[in-house]
């Protein structure tokens, strides 16, 4: 899992002139651009819930 990446890109209201790109692993939260940044995706939680299929 070390390798596998989420790539997070932000567009901002220009539609990607003057976009904004973060990197994150899979081993934790990841944050969605809605609520004020508090809606998070828990990457470890969905690798080990595929992972133990």
């Amino acid at each position: 899992m070390k390798n596998q990446k989420v790539i997070v890109y932000d567009l901002r209201d220009d539609f990607g002139e003057n976009m904004d790109l973060m990197i994150y692993g899979m081993d934790g939260e990841v944050p969605v651009g809605i609520y004020d940044g508090e809606c998070k995706i828990d990457f470890e939680e969905i690798v080990n819930s595929v992972v133990n299929i």
